[in-house]
C-alpha cells in the first residue's frame, strides 16, 4: 500500500467502515452510470464511468487488502441488508406491474 494516507498503519483510514461504505456506494454508482451509459449509447459517459468505476475498484482493494476482515464483515452486512430488502439492489432486475422480472432490460 502507498503512504498515500499518513500515520500508523492502523490510522490510515479514520474510520474503516465509513471509508468502505464510500468506496462500495461509489463503485455501485459507477456500474449504474456504466449500464446507463451504454443503454444510451453514450462513449463519453461510458468512458467516464469506466475510468470513475476503477479508480472506485483500486480504493475499495486498497482497503480490502489493509483490512480484509472488516471487508468480508462489511459486505456480509451488505448483503443482508439486499436479502432483507432494507437495501436496494441495483442490479436486480426491474419487476413488471405482475412481479415478474422484466426481459428487455437483459
Amino acid at each position: 500500500m502507498s503512504d498515500a494516507y499518513p500515520g500508523p498503519p492502523a490510522d490510515r483510514f479514520p474510520s474503516n467502515a465509513e471509508a468502505l461504505a464510500q468506496a462500495f456506494d461509489n463503485m455501485e454508482k459507477q456500474a449504474l452510470a456504466l449500464k446507463h451509459a451504454q443503454a444510451r449509447g453514450d462513449q463519453a459517459a461510458f468512458s467516464t464511468a469506466s475510468r470513475l468505476l476503477r479508480e472506485a475498484q483500486v480504493i475499495f482493494l486498497r482497503i480490502h487488502n489493509r483490512f480484509p476482515a472488516e471487508t468480508a464483515t462489511f459486505l456480509a452486512a451488505r448483503q443482508e441488508e439486499v436479502l432483507d430488502g432494507v437495501a436496494f439492489d441495483p442490479f436486480a432486475p426491474p419487476l413488471l406491474t405482475d412481479g415478474t422480472p422484466d426481459a428487455k432490460d437483459d
